[in-house]
């Protein structure tokens, strides 16, 4: 299983063959602030080249969030998770801020992949919008064991049950939802994984 391997055509001379294509896992910070824009130089292609880059206490606050979250043993947070200052959900209304949670004292992560559900839709049918973000990062995390980017993968996956999780605490169907998502996370990675993925 290779999930990352594309099979590309080149044309005109219809020559095929594979690459390996990582899907990105971006991390980063959230603040309100002032920011400004600043051109700095950049080299591409040997030429120099003004590329803008954002500067001021929002940027500061962003990295901090970022830097502060620290996950077990200390270490700093993994995968791709939007962090930011505790309180910095009071920025948003209610609609936005039920998808918040807080990480440490001074951190707080909005989860991201609570946007894929829709609230109108029946909750016990949108659960399965669950699976189009699952699949595709279970067989990542199964493709990268071993590797150094596996961590990365592994806190992907946690995420996506908070988030699913969260999602059905508010569309009011918790309970099936959390029966769906422990079948679902035993299936696809390990019965040992199920208590350490469903913690929200």
């Amino acid at each position: 299983m290779h999930p990352e391997e594309v099979k590309l055509t080149e044309f005109p001379s219809m020559a095929r063959h594979k690459e390996k294509w990582y899907p990105p896992l971006y991390r980063g910070g959230l603040a309100f602030g002032e920011v400004r824009v600043v051109g700095v130089t950049a080299v591409e292609d040997g030429k120099d080249l003004r590329v803008p880059n954002l500067a001021g206490a929002a940027v500061v606050k962003a990295v901090m969030a970022e830097k502060n979250c620290l996950g077990p043993n200390k270490q700093r947070c993994r995968g791709p998770r939007l962090l930011c200052e505790v309180g910095f959900e009071k920025n948003f209304g209610p609609d936005i801020q039920r998808y918040f949670r807080k990480v440490t004292d001074e951190t707080g992560e909005l989860l991201w992949p609570a946007f894929i559900y829709n609230l109108s839709n029946n909750p016990s049918n949108e659960m399965f919008e669950f699976l189009k973000l699952w699949s595709p990062a279970v067989a990542l995390w199964k493709s990268k064991r071993g590797h150094k980017a596996f961590e990365h993968y592994d806190e992907f996956l946690k995420p996506l049950v908070r988030s699913f999780l969260c999602w059905a605490d508010i569309a009011g169907c918790a309970t099936e939802a959390r029966e769906k998502a422990r079948v679902w996370v035993s299936a696809n990675l390990s019965n040992d994984l199920v208590e350490a993925y469903m913690q929200q």
